[in-house]
């Protein structure tokens, strides 16, 4: 383009409207890259039993999980207090977002169960039992059994579980 050729008014308004617009865009994505890719996100998770729920009253539940797109890594731990009441059943703890499909019994991830008391260490698996929740399956002496106040042993003040699990969701961003 020559200095002496001029464009139009409304095609700079239009260039510069279009201009404006991607920067927003532009912005609104790196936000939301950042948000979703490397935040990580308290969350307290639920733990429940089949028969009767647990309390965990002075002991302490916590948890994490970062969402990258579609994938959601979720990190807990849970630590029995003088006070915590066992309940009875299996137990299973609360997903931060939903799975994306109800099959159920998807390993989705592993656990560490501390029993302090002896110094003994369980590494049972987690495996999904409905879109909104994980239970723990392990072997002791050759069975296979699933996580309850008595199993794989009877839990104590200071016995501790923690987990880590990677799942797909299907919750909107």
């Amino acid at each position: 383009m020559r200095d002496t050729e001029r464009v139009p008014l409304d095609e700079i308004e239009e260039i510069k409207a279009l201009k404006r617009e991607l920067h927003d865009l532009r912005a609104t994505t790196l936000k939301r890259i950042h948000d979703i890719s490397f935040a990580w996100i308290d969350f307290t998770a639920l733990w429940e039993a089949v028969t009767t729920d647990p309390v965990i009253n002075n002991g302490d539940i916590t948890g994490r999980y970062k969402r990258i797109g579609d994938l959601i890594i979720f990190q807990g731990k849970i630590i029995m207090g003088s006070t915590t009441t066992f309940g009875s059943g299996e137990y299973s703890v609360a997903l931060p977002l939903t799975r994306d499909n109800i099959v159920s019994n998807v390993v989705i991830g592993n656990a560490w169960l501390r029993n302090v008391s002896p110094g003994a260490d369980y590494h049972p698996f987690c495996f999904s039992v409905s879109t909104d929740k994980f239970r723990l399956r392990g072997f002791v002496d050759g069975a296979s059994q699933n996580w309850t106040s008595t199993s794989p042993f009877t839990l104590a003040v200071g016995d501790w579980l923690s987990w880590n699990i990677a799942y797909e969701t299907d919750a909107a961003l």
